[in-house]
C-alpha cells in the first residue's frame, strides 16, 4: 500500500476523527520518527519483539534489539538512514500526543499494508452521492492523482475529509478551474481562501509571496494545469485522450456545477475544497452541493 494514506485510512475505519486529523496533520510535518516505528513499519519487527526490547530511545532500541537477534547490524544502521514518508509521520504524531501507542498502531499498520483497495478510493466512494454514476470512476482517478501530487509538490500531508464540506460565507474566497475536454469531458476546481490561497502559492513556487497578486495567481493556476496534465498522461495510458483548456479564476463566488463531488481536503497548509464536475463549475445559490 502506498506509503501517503495511513491518515486516510485510520479516518476511513473510525480510528481518528475529522478533528483529530485537522488537529494531527499540521503536527506531523515536523514529526521525527523513531526508529523503532520505523522498523515495524518496514516488518522488521513485530509488536511483540518492541515489547520484548522495552522503551529505550533509539540507541537503545537498535543495540538490544540487535543483541536479541530481531535485527542485523546492517538492518539496524539501515533505519539511522531512512527518511521516513507522511504515513510514518503520522503514526509519530499519534504516539508524541498519546492518542495511541506503539503496539496499539501495530496491528492497524498491518492492515493497511495488506489493504486491497486505496484509502482514497474508499472514501470518494462514500461521499458521492446518487447523482454521480458513469462519472465516479474518472473522479476517483483524478483526486488520487491530486492527493499524491498536493502532498509532492506542496510538501505536506494531507487526506480527504470523510464529511461533506458546507459552504458558507464565500467572502475572500478563491475557485481556480480548468476544463478538461476529450474522451472525458469534466471540469476540476479548488475552493480556496484567499489566505490559504497565497500560502499553497507559495508552497508550490517557492517564490516570497505575499499578497493576492498576478503571481500567486499563476502560480495555483500552474498547479492545476500540471495536476490535470499528469491526470491526462495517467487517461492515456487507458487509451483515452483528454486536451486541457487554460485555468480560470473566479472570486467570492459560490461554485456549482451537474455531477459535482465536493471534497474537503485537509492539509498540514489548511482545508480547503476539491471539486469535480461534468460542466462549468459556476455559481449559484445555497449553501453546499
Amino acid at each position: 500500500m502506498n506509503s501517503f494514506y495511513f491518515a486516510q485510512y485510520l479516518l476511513n475505519e473510525g480510528k481518528v476523527s475529522v478533528d483529530e486529523l485537522r488537529e494531527l496533520i499540521p503536527k506531523s510535518v515536523d514529526a521525527e520518527v523513531s526508529e523503532k516505528l520505523i522498523a515495524l513499519w518496514q516488518g522488521k519487527v513485530t509488536a511483540e519483539d518492541i515489547a520484548s526490547v522495552g522503551n529505550g530511545n533509539d540507541s537503545e532500541f537498535s543495540r538490544v534489539a540487535v543483541d536479541k537477534e530481531l535485527m542485523t547490524a546492517e538492518e539496524a544502521f539501515a533505519l539511522k538512514k531512512t527518511v521516513p514518508g507522511e504515513s510514518e509521520r503520522f503514526a509519530q504524531v499519534l504516539i508524541d500526543s498519546g492518542k495511541m501507542d506503539i503496539l496499539g498502531l501495530a496491528p492497524l499498520i498491518e492492515k493497511y499494508h495488506s489493504l486491497d483497495e486505496s484509502p482514497v478510493k474508499t472514501v470518494v466512494q462514500k461521499i458521492a452521492d446518487d447523482s454521480i454514476g458513469f462519472e465516479l470512476p474518472s473522479y476517483i482517478d483524478f483526486v488520487e492523482i491530486f492527493l499524491r501530487s498536493f502532498m509532492r509538490f506542496m510538501e505536506t500531508p494531507a487526506a480527504v475529509s470523510c464529511e461533506k464540506p458546507i459552504f458558507g460565507d464565500v467572502s475572500g474566497t478563491h475557485v481556480v478551474t480548468q476544463k478538461l475536454t476529450g474522451d472525458i469531458s469534466m471540469v476540476t476546481g479548488l475552493f480556496v481562501s484567499e489566505e490559504l490561497f497565497i500560502e499553497m502559492a507559495r508552497h508550490y513556487s517557492h517564490e516570497d509571496i505575499t499578497e493576492m497578486d498576478e503571481l500567486a495567481v499563476d502560480s495555483l493556476q500552474e498547479f492545476m494545469n500540471v495536476i490535470n496534465g499528469l491526470f491526462a498522461v495517467d487517461m492515456a495510458k487507458q487509451q483515452r485522450d483528454i486536451d486541457l483548456e487554460t485555468p480560470r479564476i473566479v472570486s467570492n463566488t459560490l461554485p456549482a456545477g451537474n455531477n459535482t463531488l465536493s471534497l474537503e481536503i485537509i492539509s498540514g497548509l489548511g482545508s480547503f475544497v476539491l471539486m469535480t464536475a461534468t460542466d462549468e463549475i459556476g455559481v449559484r445559490e445555497g449553501h453546499d452541493f
